[in-house]
């Protein structure tokens, strides 16, 4: 089975590619800036990050385990950094 992943560059240009799922997982997480999101509640922008952050993001993360997805997750979106995970579940496919 192949999933098919959609990856948005910092240039918001949308480029389709092919993720085997063989051996990993589909999780999806839903999560948002806090900094971003308090930085909007003033009218203001976050100086790096896209005011879309300040609302719910939606990712899929291929993994094979949890443990792994979570990790993934820490380090593209880490807490220190103000992301916040609102939703963690893996994807059901049938």
């Amino acid at each position: 089975m192949t999933y098919h992943c959609i990856n948005v560059n910092r240039l918001k240009v949308k480029t389709m590619f092919k993720c085997s799922v063989k051996d990993n997982r589909v999780f999806e997480v839903k999560l948002y800036n806090k900094h971003v999101r308090a930085l909007l509640k003033e009218n203001k922008s976050h100086d790096f990050y896209s005011d879309y952050w300040g609302d719910v993001r939606n990712h899929a993360i291929l993994a094979s385990d949890e443990s792994a997805a979570l990790n993934i997750i820490n380090i593209k979106f880490p807490q220190s950094k103000g992301f916040v995970v609102q939703e963690f579940s893996e994807s059901i496919f049938d």
